[in-house]
């Protein structure tokens, strides 16, 4: 089964109901009928919860949040140190990408997970690390 890591902003255009590509919708309903597994952590849930709060009322995002974490085929990544020293690593030497991110690609990398973002920072740290991305600005999203 392929392993999937979507960023904050692709997240939160999916529990927002936005428009998102074609090929990522149809990834998206793939997760859903577990044909797909969705990678998530808790970091990146914080951040996708942060973005949320501040266009929906609190008990709605934690709804939409436990959703996405119950779906049969999402995982929930725990962080160990080996994750957290790479990820740290990551970090500093980029230093333009967020420390999530730099998470998503200790994560991707170890599972083997292509990750999904409208970050272009991200996008070309993965490409270094030989990770897939799947890419479109967050501009076309509407954000």
């Amino acid at each position: 089964m392929t392993n999937y890591l979507f960023d904050t902003m692709i997240l939160v255009a999916i529990i927002c109901q936005k428009k998102v590509p074609e090929k990522w919708y149809c990834i998206w309903q793939q997760i859903q009928e577990k044909t797909k597994k969705l990678l998530l952590f808790e970091p990146l849930i914080a951040e996708v919860f942060y973005q949320l709060i501040k266009i929906k009322q609190e008990h709605f995002v934690k709804q939409d949040i436990l959703k996405i974490k119950g779906l049969p085929c999402t995982s929930i990544i725990k962080l160990d140190d080996n994750l957290s020293f790479k990820a740290g690593k990551i970090h500093y030497q980029s230093q333009n990408i967020s420390l999530v991110d730099a998470f998503s690609l200790c994560i991707a990398e170890r599972y083997k997970a292509i990750i999904f973002t409208t970050d272009y920072s991200l996008k070309k740290s993965a490409e270094k690390l030989n990770i897939k991305t799947s890419y479109l600005p967050k501009e076309e999203l509407g954000y």
